[in-house]
């Protein structure tokens, strides 16, 4: 087996921009054709959506440390309902913790999103999934989603980052850190992947009370 040997590991950065190409041709012997690699693969029409579930595994120190997902909720009103794209309205979900999936799954049907759970799958499998998808969504915290963007064959792939109180508190360098991007130079990656930015339903509450007492503060002197 090949193998890529680096001085520290990054999700994002500049190894996947410089060798792009070599490693997608000589570090992936995926076959979508075998079963043992890809049990199931994505419909032409529908994008992959990974679901780590971070928060169900550090459940005390998860929101702190900045590995909160955005909620099923979110995901179904602004991740897909948003989007000009009517494949992003069918969606294959693949996660490490079926419970999880599951619950991402139900609440996506209520919104009238065509969404399945792919499950009784290896994590090969998974990630296989994640790499036949032309439509990817996931989290710029999980290495799964990030290299199945980098490797797969999405035409478009939406690596989104949350902020939250608890990141914004931890952005101590006040640079926005808890924005997660980078600046490709290869050109398919630089068109294939697009990193966005969406608020916790908390930080939701707090930027809609700081434009309250705004517009209240304004008003006074008008």
């Amino acid at each position: 087996l090949p193998f890529l040997y680096l001085n520290s590991f990054g999700n994002i950065g500049y190894i996947n921009d410089q060798y792009h190409e070599r490693i997608t041709k000589d570090l992936l012997p995926y076959d979508f054709n075998n079963p043992l690699c890809c049990k199931t693969k994505s419909y032409s029409n529908e994008s992959v959506l990974h679901i780590r579930g971070f928060l169900w595994e550090m459940p005390r120190k998860g929101k702190k440390r900045g590995y909160e997902e955005l909620s099923p909720i979110k995901v179904a009103t602004e991740l897909i309902d948003k989007k000009n794209n009517s494949s992003y309205r069918k969606v294959g979900l693949v996660g490490r913790l079926p419970a999880v999936v599951q619950n991402y799954t139900q609440i996506l049907l209520r919104y009238n999103i065509q969404a399945r759970h792919i499950q009784d799958q290896n994590p090969m499998q998974d990630f296989c999934f994640l790499l036949s998808g032309t439509t990817l969504l996931g989290y710029t915290m999980s290495t799964y989603a990030i290299m199945a963007a980098y490797w797969g064959n999405a035409t478009t792939a939406n690596l989104y980052s949350l902020k939250s109180p608890e990141r914004i508190a931890n952005d101590i360098n006040n640079d926005n850190s808890y924005f997660v991007r980078y600046n490709f130079t290869n050109p398919i990656l630089r068109k294939r992947i697009q990193f966005t930015l969406y608020n916790n339903e908390e930080q939701d509450r707090i930027e809609q009370l700081e434009s309250n007492v705004t517009d209240s503060n304004s008003n006074q002197y008008e």
